[in-house]
């Protein structure tokens, strides 16, 4: 959600500290606490509460027991509406028109029944972008239980509904894919069948039931044993024996054999009236990922009559099996051959095509045969597979594809285009105008192209030629490269189906781990921030009673003031960590760039360290009078220093001292922070830069906490956009330098010199 600082709201010094006096509980007031003070102390706690508030990036009100709106600061700052606008009933103007009504007796029947408010709608934000809000309120009762005002949370859950929205559409369309490949099996001429493990038939097509005569079984033939439902279908060998209860085909599919080709079966039916039917029969096992047996498919197609094109039949019917194959069970990814082919597309994209491109070529008895998707934006052509070329000719192909970047009907008449667009396969003439005029490195005289369709839509082109031969292609061979074309897009879409499913799951396990991590990150961030309140709410209550012990009290109030300010700076540091982290996710990270000295920013930040940690031993290598001059924000580069030189000092001794150095080399300085702590394993030193990541076992032995494992993120994008670099070098046991490079500037030094302390 964009933070409600951003896009017009008025900064924290404008807003009436009494607009969030509900959500900001009083300070602790001791009794010598004069009006002024506790005036200042309660002050400085609303404006504390307000800026933790303003940081959770949520818009949070108030309204009075009636539930009429007064006034809504921080909704104000995120729609724009004035005071006016959104008094009473106003503020209805800002929600969506569609949830207007649904919003207004919501939170209408809330109030009436003083029970807790919680809706979800569309709020139009200043700029007139509507995001959806997860809005929440709860009553709030005074002491003698009487309700006193209602206290209300906005939750920006805009990219949570777009990823459910997502979802449910990719759910229909999966659903709507797969009822277009039931729909296309059930239309098949021929018989496809699924069988379960146990020989049990689970799925079966109209011409199925047509050819192995399943409409006129009895009703309890799915009961009977596998070899009872084999002998009651009457197949027989092609020379009449009764086949073995071991030979039936789907016994010998569910021990993992794979019948095609020359395995296939070629069997005979007897139908009740006396006639015969012959049957080629294929089918494969379906195994799970261990390879174990989960069931099969079998295929069956009537071959009566038509001996004489067995061969060509048996292809086609492995072209079949080939698509039920690769439509229930993915096969292994496998290596490609050439580099160019994994641009734009996965090794099983690449398998499945080429797969079905081969059995092409054996079907029809073809040359070379190519596959292509369409993209469906730009219209042009991405190679998938191609056929038939030798190992010399296949990576120019390749190459000259990528090059050429082929639009659809690019070179090819109108007439012939609408033909294509409407599913016909086109057979082109190579030799005549105006192809004739097109690059030809192949010689190839006639070219067969099919659509390859989902439905209505083109997704892409299944080229086959027969090189300088002439061919005249049949009716039939012009048939069978459609089905093959509609296959291959079956195929192709499915995989892209299953790309998309990964992609969503992937998104999924990303929000459970990045809600995780915020988890984490709170429970961190409320510790460490109890810390320094504890403290401050003690050191005050102390001084104060001090303050009327005399002078020496004067003296001990005075002490602990001095650490109340330093834990209010720590404090400060948090929150201000806090902002920056959200500035960087919001792009709004400020710099204020000019030619200072590089010299200068480290000494100060090395002599403000020294006087934080008076105790400490930290060196200053590297340091001349000569300035070194770098083009930056030097607050910005000063925070980068005062970060690894804080953490070095957290995480080592008090014993060990800590070494900064200063060098330059080739146009860039450098500026290394040595330490002697604990180190880092290896695994964290690249993981230590991620926002709120904390190397686990790496605990604070000085100054307190460790943080919020914000400052080195913060670090690593101060140091990018001024073009420079972080990292550390460590060792577990033997401590780490964490360094930052930057380049230098040639312009002179546009601030005065920090002359060196004395």
């Amino acid at each position: 959600m964009d933070s409600p600082l951003e896009g017009g709201q008025k900064p924290l010094s404008e807003l009436p500290a009494s607009s969030l006096s509900t959500l900001a509980p009083a300070p602790a007031l001791g009794p010598a606490t004069t009006l002024e003070e506790a005036n200042r102390l309660l002050r400085e706690s609303e404006e504390r509460f307000l800026a933790l508030v303003m940081a959770t990036a949520q818009l949070v009100w108030t309204t009075p027991p009636d539930g009429l709106v007064m006034d809504m600061p921080l909704w104000r700052a995120y729609t724009g509406q004035t005071v006016e606008q959104v008094r009473g009933w106003g503020w209805l103007d800002a929600v969506h028109p569609d949830e207007r009504e649904r919003v207004r007796a919501v939170w209408a029947g809330a109030v009436a029944a003083r029970t807790i408010y919680q809706a979800e709608y569309r709020l139009r934000r200043h700029d007139g972008v509507y995001r959806y809000f997860l809005v929440r309120a709860v009553p709030v009762l005074d002491a003698a239980g009487e309700l006193r005002e209602w206290v209300g949370v906005h939750t920006d859950i805009t990219e949570r509904h777009w990823l459910e929205e997502t979802q449910r559409r990719l759910a229909q369309e999966t659903a709507a894919r797969a009822n277009e490949l039931e729909t296309v099996i059930e239309a098949m001429a021929d018989g496809v069948a699924v069988y379960d493990a146990a020989g049990h038939m689970r799925r079966v097509n109209t011409a199925g039931r047509q050819i192995f005569g399943f409409d006129v079984l009895p009703p309890d033939y799915a009961t009977l044993s596998m070899d009872e439902r084999e002998h009651m279908l009457g197949l027989r060998n092609e020379q009449g024996e009764a086949l073995d209860g071991a030979d039936w085909p789907i016994a010998r599919l569910l021990r993992g054999e794979t019948l095609r080709g020359a395995t296939g079966l070629d069997l005979v039916r007897r139908l009740p009236d006396g006639s015969e039917i012959f049957i080629n029969l294929s089918g494969a096992p379906l195994r799970d990922a261990e390879g174990r047996v989960l069931g099969a498919v079998a295929i069956a197609r009537d071959v009566t009559g038509r001996r004489l094109l067995e061969r060509r039949l048996h292809e086609t019917l492995d072209a079949l099996l080939a698509m039920a194959e690769t439509l229930v069970r993915p096969e292994p990814a496998e290596t490609m051959a050439y580099e160019v082919a994994r641009e734009g597309m996965l090794a099983q994209e690449y398998d499945v095509a080429h797969q079905l491109a081969e059995l092409t070529c054996r079907v029809l008895g073809c040359r070379r045969v190519s596959i292509a998707v369409l993209d469906p934006v730009t219209q042009i052509a991405r190679p998938l597979t191609v056929v038939g070329l030798t190992p010399e000719q296949e990576p120019h192909w390749w190459a000259e594809q990528q090059r050429r970047q082929t639009r659809l009907g690019e070179g090819i008449a109108p007439e012939l285009m609408a033909r294509f667009l409407a599913g016909e396969p086109l057979v082109v003439d190579m030799t005549a105008p105006p192809y004739n005029e097109l690059p030809n490195p192949y010689g190839v005289t006639t070219v067969l192209a099919a659509p390859m369709r989902i439905g209505d839509a083109l997704v892409g082109t299944l080229t086959l030629d027969y090189s300088g031969e002439r061919h005249q292609f049949t009716r039939e061979e012009t048939l069978l490269a459609g089905a093959v074309a509609k296959l291959a897009a079956l195929v192709v879409e499915r995989e892209r189906l299953l790309r998309e499913a990964a992609a969503a799951e992937a998104n999924t396990l990303a929000l459970l781990e990045s809600n995780r991590r915020m988890d984490e990150f709170l429970s961190m961030a409320s510790h460490e921030m109890k810390n320094p309140v504890a403290g401050i709410k003690l050191n005050v209550q102390l001084a104060a009673r001090r303050l009327e012990a005399g002078a020496e009290g004067v003296r001990r109030a005075r002490d602990l003031l001095e650490r109340t300010e330093r834990q209010l700076a720590r404090l400060s540091r948090l929150v201000e960590d806090l902002l920056d982290v959200s500035r960087i996710q919001a792009g709004k990270l400020e710099m204020r760039p000019h030619v200072c000295d590089l010299v200068a920013i480290v000494r100060e930040v090395v002599e403000e360290q020294r006087q934080a940690w008076p105790g400490r031993v930290i060196t200053l290598m590297g340091v001349h009078r000569k300035p070194v001059p770098i083009h930056a924000d030097a607050d910005r580069i000063g925070q980068v220093v005062t970060n690894f030189l804080t953490n070095a000092l957290r995480y080592s001794s008090e014993e060990k001292p800590v070494e900064v150095r200063l060098s330059m080399r080739d146009g860039v300085a450098r500026v290394a922070v040595r330490d002697q702590g604990p180190g880092l394993p290896e695994e964290e030193r690249e993981r230590i830069w991620e926002r709120f990541h904390r190397a686990p076992g790496v605990e604070a032995v000085s100054g307190g906490g460790g943080g919020l494992g914000m400052g080195l993120h913060i670090s690593k994008t101060i140091a990018a956009w001024h073009g420079g670099q972080v990292g550390v070098e460590s060792q577990v046991g033997a401590g780490s330098t964490f360094w930052c490079t930057l380049p230098l500037a040639t312009e002179p030094i546009t601030e005065p010199m920090t002359e060196p302390p004395a």
